[in-house]
């Protein structure tokens, strides 16, 4: 009977102890998103630069091993990437960029608000958005097939 009672005390614990964020679903719109650009210094809302593109948001850290990967996959793709960080400093963005050759825009987010509001727990993720700013695809972690998925995402969407 003890171990009945410690079984579901633990239980408990564990349920009401885990921080379980839930993404945004597919469909909903980008929130309102106040950051700055590693690059120009401007303070900007993550909406109004997305607008009118499709585009794909990713929160990461550069020292983070899976979001290198992801990094690297999406070099070859045609649409803007935004990448947002609250880990990094500016010096650090600015080596790891010219490291790897990365031309997307590098966003800093030092409050963590930005994930926080896509309802993300973990880095990678991801988010795509389409031309009116929808969310067309979200990823929390890192998979090949869940890039697969993404790109096919993406290319579905332009075809339409």
């Amino acid at each position: 009977m003890k171990s009945i009672k410690l079984f579901i005390i633990a239980i408990l614990f564990a349920i009401f102890s885990t921080n379980i964020a839930l993404a945004l679903e597919i469909g909903e719109k980008c929130p309102e998103t106040i950051l700055t650009d590693f690059q120009t210094e401007k303070v900007v809302d993550l909406r109004n630069i997305v607008k009118g593109k499709t585009a794909i948001v990713v929160f990461m850290k550069i020292d983070c091993p899976p979001c290198l990967k992801e990094l690297k996959v999406l070099k070859g793709v045609d649409e803007d990437v935004f990448v947002i960080t609250h880990y990094d400093g500016a010096d650090d963005i600015k080596k790891f960029k010219e490291r790897y050759e990365f031309r997307f825009t590098f966003l800093h987010d030092p409050s963590d608000r930005a994930m926080k509001k896509f309802g993300f727990s973990n880095i990678p993720s991801t988010v795509v958005l389409d031309t009116s700013g929808k969310i067309i695809h979200n990823m929390n972690g890192y998979s090949k097939e869940g890039m697969v998925s993404l790109i096919n995402n993406i290319r579905g969407d332009a075809m339409k």
